[in-house]
């Protein structure tokens, strides 16, 4: 019992140290250029998943969607590095985060935290591997398996040197497809604690100059992990079923974010809020699309056409979630307004006066 309140200062601790900054530093103009750049990036990489030819999407829709893709075009652009080398380093850095946590949690307990180094490297980690390419991350953590899903290069014919059959559970296969598959689940775990305990054990986050909770940020975990996991196996559940898995969740992360707003940071809000919807709105296009063509993948003219302008609507929707993010804002600061100016006119007010 005495290692479960050791473990729950620790836990405390990083996520003080981790978010302490955020509570301190204001938004500036190059901090928020860094916001939207890093939100842009890790929202394509959603949308890649969900504009793809597994969800019935025309390979040349796919083709431009892989381009705004900033891991798969550095990728295409880099062709000589082989795939299994993004498997090797999306291990090695999710390893190295643990491992500087841990490190960091070690420095807590001991009261011994004087050199900040390890604090700053572990904000860097979180803020690439977490907030903007967690996804991609995820992804090729569970690169061993993908060819089970999917026609891709086998990760045992890499291992064999030669062209065979995709077995991730053969020999030596199995034991990387294991702890692939483990260092992906703590690196998920990690990926929550690090957005949810930001707001509920660390009290400065609370504050007024606060960026961000974790409320919201975990449900988007959520909702990237069920991208990833069942865009891989929308080869065997259909892929209508898939699509129509990650609307609900993008729903209900909607009505989430716009009942709490969950960053201090007002422009914050609204550009997650156009994110969510657009994300809303690309999953319900793949509805749309996968049960357009089929489990045959039918293509035709029409179809191709409303792929077209459903890929059209994706920027606009993307406006109306910021619109509508502060339009809500206003409504809020309103009614705050009003509630003010009621306990001004009361009498216990007065009567403080």
């Amino acid at each position: 019992m005495a290692v479960i309140p050791g473990l729950k200062e620790s836990v405390f601790g990083v996520s003080y140290v981790l978010h302490e900054s955020s509570t301190h530093n204001p938004m500036g103009p190059w901090r928020l250029r860094w916001c939207v750049l890093g939100y842009l990036i890790d929202a394509v990489q959603v949308l890649r998943i969900l504009i793809s030819i597994r969800f019935g999407w025309s390979l040349d829709i796919t083709v431009i969607a892989r381009s705004f893709n900033v891991v798969e075009l550095s990728i295409t652009l880099v062709p000589a590095i082989p795939r299994i080398f993004y498997f090797a380093l999306s291990n090695i850095l999710v390893l190295l985060v643990l491992a500087d946590s841990a490190y960091v949690a070690h420095l807590l307990q001991q009261g011994n935290l004087k050199h900040n180094w390890p604090v700053r490297i572990l904000r860097i980690f979180v803020s690439g591997l977490v907030s903007t390419f967690f996804a991609s991350i995820l992804g090729w953590l569970l690169y061993p398996c993908d060819c089970i899903f999917a026609d891709e290069e086998s990760f045992t014919s890499i291992i064999h040197g030669a062209p065979t059959a995709c077995n991730p559970w053969g020999v030596p296969e199995f034991g990387i497809t294991l702890l692939s598959i483990v260092i992906a689940a703590l690196f998920v775990v990690f990926s929550v604690a690090a957005t949810f305990f930001c707001f509920d054990v660390n009290p400065l986050s609370q504050a007024v100059g606060a960026s961000c909770t974790g409320r919201v940020e975990t449900l988007w975990i959520v909702l990237r992990v069920v991208s990833v996991v069942l865009g891989l196996v929308s080869r065997y559940i259909p892929a209508v079923i898939c699509a129509a898995v990650v609307f609900v969740i993008s729903a209900f992360l909607i009505h989430v974010h716009f009942e709490i707003f969950p960053f201090h940071s007002h422009f914050e809000n609204a550009l997650r809020g156009g994110i969510y919807v657009s994300v809303a709105w690309t999953a319900f296009a793949s509805i749309i699309v996968s049960a357009a063509t089929g489990p045959d993948g039918v293509m035709t003219d029409s179809i191709h056409i409303l792929q077209w302008a459903l890929i059209a609507g994706i920027p606009i929707l993307f406006f109306v979630g910021t619109v509508q993010a502060k339009s809500r804002h206003r409504r809020l600061l309103q009614s705050l307004k009003w509630l003010r100016r009621g306990y001004e006119a009361s009498p216990e007010y007065k009567a403080q006066e």
